[in-house]
C-alpha cells in the first residue's frame, strides 16, 4: 500500500553507463577548473581588466596530464 505522499514520487532514472562516466569526467574536469581558479588575483596594475589570459593554466595542466 502506497500513502498519499508517495504517489508523486518519481523513481530514479538509471543512466547508461557512458552518460554516466561523461557526466563524472566533466564533474572532474569543472572541480579542477574551481581549484586553479581560485589561485588568480587581479592585477591592479593591469592595462586591461576585463581579460585574463589562462593559456598558461591549460598548457600547464596538460602537460601534468590533468587535461
Amino acid at each position: 500500500m502506497q500513502y498519499p505522499g508517495e504517489w508523486n514520487k518519481r523513481l530514479p532514472r538509471t543512466q547508461p553507463e557512458d552518460e554516466r562516466q561523461a557526466r563524472l569526467e566533466k564533474t572532474a574536469r569543472l572541480k579542477r577548473l574551481r581549484s586553479y581558479a581560485s589561485w588568480l588575483a587581479p592585477d591592479p596594475h593591469a592595462q586591461l581588466h576585463d581579460e585574463i589570459d589562462c593559456s598558461v593554466l591549460i598548457e600547464e595542466s596538460r602537460s601534468v596530464g590533468l587535461a
